[in-house]
């Protein structure tokens, strides 16, 4: 079994490898005409994960996690194809899900082997900034690139401008910068809790630096307010750290939500602003609430539309209802309705119920902010850095609830990044 163990995390470390080198990999692929290839790490997760469940059911070691998980992705694609009618959708559904997924089955893989994850970790990391980095000077050949599969274009790596101040946003070696930012993020965010002391400062700050280079704005703005929790988190109480989770699931809710009902206009009228909240007052203006409009008009406010009813699957099955959802509640609604928005209360709620006290609770919790902040921006299931984050985060909440019950006392309190 370790074995296997071994094998399903290194078809999750190629799997990262390929998206941190995204861009570059689709250009020399493409232009050598074997641009498929480009999806066999994905391919390999899928096989992965095939494996596990039918290890798991032929073993007879079936958790109630699993089993929960495993009637939700059955009831959203059943849901899915009563709404799309095209079981091509839907797979394709469950194909940009995939990492999510992952994250679930690797946990326990990951919390066994944490200690040996640093060269792996590394090699991921410095990649990505130095792809951004040398893309601050030189331009690579594959920004701004897209190739042709089964008669449809695909956009390799992609070349756009920050509104306002018409800066080049860099991808590095990635298909866009908003990849190559929530990479570095990430992955510096688990390394500083796998390096000696003196190295964590200096890696941070260099994660940081790279992230400012992609002008990737909700990245960014997590990296400032993780850097606030190093350095203040011990001065805040910690009954009041832990309300964090629910606060943000609560407002990442709420926000799209509110734009059903309030009508937004930000004014940004100087370039600085429009740099700092045009793409914001987008999302509350017009994509949050003509996307959960097309998921009322065109699924179910209660069911929502189902694996393939949202996100990247309409772009090609329904580009007139094409929505990105740019919000995880947005997302989870248009997967399950009601019960999505409910789920995600739920993650953050469990997620605030447990002790700061050990290193690994530290990690997830950080984690799991990490995963919310960027969740009211972005989609986060279809991102493969994010989505499998956030698959990580929910099943160590499940596991920890199921292991032992809250304790009503913090103990000693410690820095975040304190052992």
């Amino acid at each position: 079994m370790r074995r296997l163990e071994g094998v399903f995390l290194g078809i999750g470390f190629v799997f990262l490898l390929s998206e941190v080198f995204g861009g570059m990999l689709r250009y020399y692929l493409a232009s050598l005409g074997v641009a498929p290839l480009i999806y066999l790490p994905k391919a390999l997760l899928a096989v992965g994960l095939a494996g596990a469940v039918l290890l798991s059911l032929v073993n007879k070691r079936v958790s109630l996690f699993f089993l929960l998980v495993l009637a939700l992705a059955v009831e959203f694609s059943l849901v899915g194809y009563a709404f799309v009618g095209n079981s091509l959708q839907v797979t394709f559904g469950l194909w940009v899900i995939l990492p999510f997924f992952y994250g679930i089955l690797i946990l326990p893989s990951i919390l066994r082997v944490w200690s040996r994850l640093r060269p792996y970790l590394l090699l991921l990391w410095g990649s990505a900034v130095i792809g951004v980095i040398i893309n601050a000077f030189h331009d690579w050949p594959w920004v701004g690139f897209a190739y042709s599969l089964g008669g449809v274009e695909v956009e390799g790596s992609r070349a756009w401008f920050t509104a306002g101040l018409g800066l080049f946003r860099i991808p590095g070696f990635s298909r866009a910068s908003f990849e190559a930012a929530s990479q570095i993020l990430l992955l510096g965010l688990s390394l500083t809790f796998l390096m000696r002391m003196r190295w964590r400062v200096l890696l941070w700050l260099v994660s940081g630096v790279a992230i400012v280079l992609t002008t990737s704005k909700t990245p960014l703005g997590i990296w400032l307010f993780l850097s606030l929790m190093f350095v203040l988190g011990r001065l805040v109480p910690l009954r009041f750290l832990r309300l964090l989770p629910v606060f943000f699931a609560l407002a990442g809710i709420g926000l799209p939500l509110s734009s059903v009902y309030v009508s937004y206009d930000p004014k940004a009228d100087s370039a600085v602003e429009r740099f700092l909240v045009a793409s914001f007052a987008d999302r509350l203006g017009w994509m949050w609430p003509m996307s959960l409009q097309m998921v009322v008009e065109h699924g179910s406010w209660l069911f929502g539309r189902g694996i393939g009813g949202i996100g990247s699957p309409q772009q090609y099955f329904e580009p007139l209802l094409y929505s990105p959802a740019d919000n995880l509640a947005v997302y989870l609604f248009g997967l399950g309705g009601v019960v999505g928005l409910l789920l995600l209360a739920a993650y953050g709620l469990i997620a605030s119920l447990f002790p700061l006290r050990t290193l690994q609770n530290r990690f997830f919790f950080l984690l799991t902010l990490a995963v919310l902040l960027e969740g009211w921006t972005v989609n986060v299931m279809e991102s493969s850095f994010f989505g499998m984050a956030f698959g990580l985060t929910l099943r160590y909440w499940w596991e920890m609830s199921e292991k032992r019950a809250v304790s009503p006392k913090e103990g000693v309190r410690s820095m975040i990044w304190q052992k």
